[in-house]
């Protein structure tokens, strides 16, 4: 450490304040591993090689849920983050990614016509309810209708996959009557 003062004390003597100062602060340190100099710890080849492996599947599992951008982002964003913290949110990515298949996979066995009144009855909420309480659910059942087609409860408690199925037991006995302005 006695060197490095002598050294940057010389140097700021030759080059003047400002730049001997700047110069000191490059040197490397003397004797450990602290200060601004300090170099960076180096990492073992299987630590690179999991790290390389968790965030290649990060920006994969961020492609599929959320597109190119995204996950281009994610790739520049998140390379200096920890084996254990990619680790815990690939485990998150995964589970947003079961979830988001599993819904699609429900939306895509609703036939186009009952997703068009969904939509048009609840913006394809499962849990609305009408201003006056009487319509209720992703189809807005009144809850005769909903009884009489074998519901049980309150269809907007129902899960959605029972309201879909519902939705559609109606709608091959009574076509879109039941749904006068939305199933035009």
């Amino acid at each position: 450490m006695k060197s490095q003062l002598l050294i940057a004390a010389a140097t700021t003597t030759v080059i003047g304040s400002a730049t001997g100062l700047a110069l000191a602060a490059d040197l490397p340190t003397l004797g450990g591993n602290s200060g601004p100099a300090a170099p960076k710890k180096a990492h073992s080849d299987a630590w690179k090689h999991d790290h390389n492996r968790l965030l290649g599947s990060h920006v994969r599992l961020t492609r599929k849920l959320h597109g190119d951008k995204t996950a281009r982002h994610a790739m520049r964003a998140h390379s200096d983050w920890s084996n254990r913290h990619l680790s815990a949110a690939n485990k998150v990515l995964r589970r947003q990614l079961k979830t988001h298949t599993a819904n699609a996979a429900s939306t895509a066995a609703v036939p186009a016509i009952l997703q068009r009144i969904a939509q048009c009855e609840s913006g394809g909420n499962p849990h609305a309810i009408d201003a006056s309480g009487t319509y209720r659910g992703k189809y807005q059942f009144d809850l005769q209708t909903w009884h009489a087609n074998g519901g049980s409860g309150d269809p907007a408690t129902a899960p959605e996959a029972q309201q879909d199925r519902m939705a559609m037991k109606l709608y091959q006995s009574r076509g879109t009557q039941p749904w006068p302005v939305c199933g035009r």
